[in-house]
C-alpha cells in the first residue's frame, strides 16, 4: 500500500507474487529444480475507493457477453476475481 502525501493521495492497490518450486528426482538420484513465477502487477482496487456501487459477477459477465464495454469497476472486479482464483 502506498502511503499518501501532499502530492499523492495514496493507493489501496496491492500486488501478488507466487513462486512455486518443483523438485524432481530421476532414477540416478539426480535432482532437477524448476521454478514457476506468477506475478500480478495490476493490483486489486476497492470499489468504494473508486466511488462505484458493488455489482455481482453475474451482472458483469452478462454485460460483457452482450458486447458491453467494461467500466473501471468491472475491471477492478475482474482483477480481484483473478487474484482470488490464483
Amino acid at each position: 500500500m502506498n502511503v499518501g502525501s501532499k502530492a499523492h493521495s495514496g493507493s489501496s492497490r496491492s500486488h501478488a507474487a507466487l513462486i512455486l518450486r518443483l523438485w524432481q528426482c530421476d532414477k540416478d538420484d539426480k535432482f532437477q529444480m524448476t521454478e514457476f513465477h506468477m506475478i500480478d502487477l495490476a493490483g486489486a482496487e476497492r470499489p468504494d475507493k473508486l466511488g462505484v456501487e458493488r455489482v455481482s459477477a453475474y451482472d458483469i459477465m452478462a454485460k460483457l457477453m452482450k458486447g458491453g464495454k467494461p467500466g473501471i469497476a468491472d475491471q477492478g472486479f475482474m482483477i480481484n476475481y483473478e487474484l482470488a482464483e490464483l
